[in-house]
């Protein structure tokens, strides 16, 4: 089923209206410049969210190319000033990874499809940077983990959506005092 809308209204208020159709238990997130990598990558998905039930979001390996010869990370860990820590993210893993320090990025995850309704869905404030960050701590808020499965590897063209700094740092504000409070704002 394909949904259209006359005007881009972002990347939260799309998934939302995906999340009001969707009949599974499971809701895939793919963007439309994500390629999957792994063989059975299906089979890999529904096999870990079965297997792991206290897994609320899933994700896997980000890789540059679709070679495999540059990983992006393995997991996004934010350090304490809300931006990404590119040591921790990229730390080799093996197999299924829980670690709730991490969040896991919407190109390429998948979410229960109760959680993310019973959560609220996508935050619309967060018209297309954050929200990724945003669903997986209040995934993790309402009490499941968040995983990424090492044999469930894709590629991502990132930075080929239009960002500007505006943009960047409206949402990583409003993320921030959102999550955390204006006191952790004033005091990063």
């Amino acid at each position: 089923r394909v949904i259209t809308n006359k005007n881009n209204l972002g990347t939260s208020i799309a998934r939302n209206q995906g999340i009001n159709v969707a009949l599974g238990e499971l809701i895939l997130y793919i963007d439309d410049d994500a390629v999957l990598l792994s063989n059975d990558i299906f089979g890999k998905v529904v096999d870990t969210m079965y297997n792991n039930p206290n897994v609320g979001q899933l994700g896997g390996v980000h890789y540059a190319d679709v070679n495999k010869n540059k990983r992006v990370f393995t997991q996004v860990i934010m350090g304490k000033d809300g931006f990404l820590d590119r040591n921790k993210s990229n730390l080799p893993i093996k197999g299924l990874h829980i670690n709730n320090e991490m969040i896991i990025p919407t190109c390429f995850c998948v979410i229960r499809a109760d959680i993310i309704r019973n959560i609220g869905g996508f935050d619309p404030f967060l018209f297309f940077l954050e929200e990724d960050n945003d669903v997986s701590k209040r995934i993790k808020n309402y009490g499941y983990d968040l995983a990424v499965n090492s044999e469930i590897e894709f590629f991502h063209l990132t930075g080929s959506s239009p960002r500007n700094l505006y943009e960047r740092y409206r949402a990583k504000n409003y993320l921030i005092v959102k999550d955390y409070g204006l006191h952790f704002k004033i005091h990063y």
